[in-house]
């Protein structure tokens, strides 16, 4: 991820939708920006430097440029360590395996 100083010009934050349900899989920073609940790309920037961000998963090619995308499964898995969220189907895993 490149320097806030060498950041291309800062987005507003986009939802997918009116109501925000349906988040694509993959999604580039204006709609990661939104889903992790920042006002533009270039909050969410600075959150990445400072680590309370995740970083992007892969790069997609748009009009010739290489620009950074985020996987939806990571964005929610980063949110969930960062607070120690654990699902009930992460706890039924950790607690079968303490048992063998």
């Amino acid at each position: 991820m490149p320097d806030a100083s060498h950041a291309p010009r800062s987005l507003p934050a986009r939802y997918p939708d009116d109501r925000g349900e349906h988040w694509p899989l993959e999604m580039p920073a204006d709609m990661a920006a939104a889903l992790l609940g920042f006002e533009t790309t270039g909050k969410l920037l600075q959150a990445i430097a400072r680590n309370e961000a995740p970083r992007p998963t892969a790069t997609r090619l748009r009009d010739g440029k290489r620009v950074p995308v985020w996987a939806l499964d990571a964005c929610r898995k980063f949110v969930a360590n960062r607070h120690e969220i654990v699902s009930d189907a992460t706890a039924a895993t950790k607690s079968a395996a303490d048992r063998v």
